[in-house]
């Protein structure tokens, strides 16, 4: 299942920010209709019924025929549509609706280097870490760490005598 961002024609929905974008203007809208959107362009041209939105989208016993077909309407006005053309949201009478335009998914943009993305960067990070510590070895090696270390022992005299 899709979450990103998507593409209806040359319509832009950004589900993270309720926004639908078209070519003169951005609306803002309710996240619920977002959803309804969301499970449309998910079943690729497939009928989602009245009972799957509403479980998905609405408490099933808060969701009437009136509050999804309202929905619909909305989602139509801003995506340039109508019941009558239905180029864009299809009815199908007493089961459910489908998306009868294409829809692109956009890929994520290029991620830039995040030191909170541990994951993706450990094995750079783990290879420059090695070529570090060789690095590190081989000049330690090459100026003067064959060298013998001479330790000076040091004796200790342990006094025997206390003071009180």
């Amino acid at each position: 299942m899709h979450s990103g961002s998507f593409q209806i024609g040359e319509i832009i929905i950004h589900p993270d920010k309720n926004e639908i974008c078209t070519a003169l203007d951005i609306y803002r809208v309710e996240h619920r209709l977002i959803q309804i959107l969301q499970l449309l362009a998910n079943a690729a041209g497939k009928t989602v019924s009245k009972q799957e939105i509403a479980e998905q989208v609405w408490a099933p016993k808060l969701m009437s025929d009136e509050s999804l077909a309202q929905a619909i309407s909305q989602l139509r006005k801003y995506l340039g549509d109508s019941a009558a053309k239905s180029q864009v949201i299809r009815t199908i009478p007493k089961v459910g609706y489908s998306l009868v335009s294409e829809v692109t998914w956009n890929s994520p943009p290029p991620t830039v280097f995040n030191s909170g993305n541990h994951g993706r960067n450990v094995p750079v990070q783990l290879i420059l870490g090695v070529l570090c510590a060789i690095l590190a070895g081989l000049l330690l090696y090459s100026f003067g760490g064959n060298e013998e270390i001479e330790i000076e022992e040091i004796e200790i005299e342990r006094s025997e005598s206390l003071i009180l």
